[in-house]
Parts: C-alpha cells; sequence; structure tokens
C-alpha cells in the first residue's frame, strides 16, 4: 500500500504549531462564497462536487501526530458529504444567510478527521451561495480560485452529460509538498 504520509513543509509546520497553541480559535479557517445568481441543477452541483474530492487530494488530507511528530495523511477515500441548506423559504433569506453564515465561519475543525467545510445554499430559484471553509493547512488564496474553476468546469460536464473523469487531474498536492521540502532543504 503506499505511504499516504508526508512530512509538513516549513509554513505547514508553522500553521499547525499556531493551531496547536490555540486549539479553540478558528483564526485559520479559510472561508470563501461564491455568490450564484442561476439557477442549479443540485444534482449536478453534488457530483461535481464528488468528483472535486476525487481529483484534489488535499480536500481529502488530514493531520496526525506520529511518534511526536505531526504528518499530513491523504487520504484515498473521503467520505465528505456536500450540505444543501435552503433558506428561500425564509421571509429574507439573505438575512437568514448572513447569520449563518456568521455563526458557520467561526466552526472549528479536527485537524484529524476533516479540514473542510462546503455547503450549497439556496437563496431562491436563481440565487445560490456556495459556502466554502478550509484550514489554512491545505489552502491559499490561489487555490480557491482553482476550485471554483474546477468546480465550475465539472458542473458544466455534469450538466451537459459528459464524463467527468476525463478532465485533466489537478496536480497531486502531496507532490507539491514533497517538492517544497526539498527545494528548502
Amino acid at each position: 500500500m503506499e505511504n499516504n504520509y508526508t512530512s509538513l513543509t516549513q509554513n505547514q509546520k508553522l500553521l499547525w504549531i499556531g493551531q496547536e497553541l490555540n486549539p479553540e480559535s478558528p483564526m485559520y479557517n479559510m472561508v470563501m462564497t461564491y455568490d450564484l445568481k442561476i439557477p442549479i441543477d443540485v444534482n449536478h452541483f453534488e457530483k461535481a462536487f464528488e468528483e472535486l474530492l476525487y481529483r484534489y487530494d488535499a480536500l481529502r488530507s488530514v493531520f496526525v501526530v506520529k511518534e511526536g511528530e505531526p504528518f499530513q495523511l491523504f487520504l484515498q477515500d473521503h467520505n465528505y458529504i456536500l450540505e444543501i441548506v435552503d433558506f428561500s423559504n425564509e421571509q429574507d433569506p439573505i438575512a437568514v444567510y448572513e447569520v449563518w453564515k456568521k455563526d458557520r465561519v467561526a466552526k472549528k475543525f479536527d485537524i484529524t478527521t476533516c479540514l473542510l467545510d462546503s455547503v450549497l445554499i439556496k437563496l431562491s430559484t436563481s440565487h445560490y451561495v456556495w459556502y466554502i471553509n478550509q484550514h489554512h493547512l491545505i489552502t491559499d488564496a490561489w487555490s480557491n480560485g482553482i476550485l471554483f474553476s474546477a468546480i465550475t468546469n465539472l458542473y458544466q460536464k455534469s450538466k451537459n452529460g459528459e464524463p467527468l473523469r476525463t478532465l485533466e487531474v489537478f496536480p497531486s498536492y502531496k507532490d507539491f509538498v514533497n517538492k517544497q521540502k526539498i527545494n528548502t532543504k
């Protein structure tokens, strides 16, 4: 079986130490919301999201400590399910969403089990929000743009009835981390 453990980069070690020193703080949450002012087919969005998890190994990673050292573990499978929330029947869906978001951004990650929180929120038949929160250990602002572009492409392919596995798979985050460690030695 492939060894899916990798030691942390210097930047990840600093973030990991910060999280260890402040375990109750959500300061390393990286929340992005994408305002989608179009009708969304939830089934196709869910398929696109499942494919995103398959393609982007960082979304399937967790952090563990072995013999006193932190490691990033890349899971082969992930049982994460995209949450769907419908505020469209509320009197003021946007106000309800804003209250929900304020609470949700403070959600703390257990870095040993999951570093991702993603929700598709319906505000009306033609207005959705994709909420995605990732721990900073696995993402940065640049990566979020890549994820949005990827889910957009996957969603369109799913809606068009095209197979999703024909698209190019993202470069492995595990490989990136290993290369970064070599370059900083």
